[in-house]
């Protein structure tokens, strides 16, 4: 029998609790679901803690599907989108990490140009 997908969510907005980020990513988190995945969500502010680094670490290793959901800041990602990602890459060296996961990637900024995106 096939185990159930996971997906999570990692959330890349300063703006708490609510944020255009989270939500367009709960809203495809919610299609997902209906498709039978298993679905997880982690605030990036919570990096700020060892706790929240090993949890979002641990978040990592169990998902399938990774979806990043960020505001882009003057065309630039913001810092703690970059330090997630330095910190990932940095969990990832070990070989024991696994492999195969994919990862969906979505921007949301107010400029009216697209190629900002």
């Amino acid at each position: 029998m096939n185990e159930r997908k996971r997906a999570l969510l990692l959330v890349g907005s300063a703006r708490r609790p609510r944020s255009t980020s989270k939500s367009l990513g709960t809203y495809l988190l919610e299609r997902l679901g209906e498709r039978g995945f298993e679905t997880e969500t982690h605030q990036l502010h919570r990096l700020r803690s060892e706790e929240g680094q090993a949890e979002l670490l641990a978040a990592v290793e169990r998902a399938d599907l990774i979806v990043l959901a960020f505001p882009l800041y003057v065309d630039s990602l913001p810092y703690l989108v970059i330090q997630a990602l330095e910190r990932i890459a940095a969990h990832r060296q070990d070989p024991a990490c696994r492999e195969g996961q994919q990862l969906a990637v979505i921007v949301n900024c107010g400029f009216p140009e697209a190629l900002h995106n």
